[in-house]
């Protein structure tokens, strides 16, 4: 489930956007970065306090969460580093 919605299986996948529909960029939770960065929370910590990770949306005074296109573009630099 993204924060908000939930994910109709017949949909297009996430990121992938019809020219004519209006772009929908949703906010991943937690979990869901965890499995898409490959890391553990404690390292996700890490990589937050150094800055070599985006720092979390504030949704709420105890929920955090990350664009897909923010994650995304992380993950697009670790491939340049490369």
């Amino acid at each position: 489930m993204v924060f908000g919605r939930t994910l109709n299986p017949n949909s297009a996948p996430l990121g992938i956007a019809d020219a004519s529909a209006p772009t929908f960029d949703p906010v991943l939770l937690r979990p869901q970065v965890l499995q898409m960065v490959g890391v553990g929370r404690t390292t996700l910590f890490k990589l937050i306090k150094a800055k070599k990770f985006p720092e979390p949306l504030r949704l709420s005074e105890r929920i955090r969460g990350w664009r897909l296109s923010t994650v995304e573009k992380y993950l697009a630099s670790l491939e340049v580093q490369s």
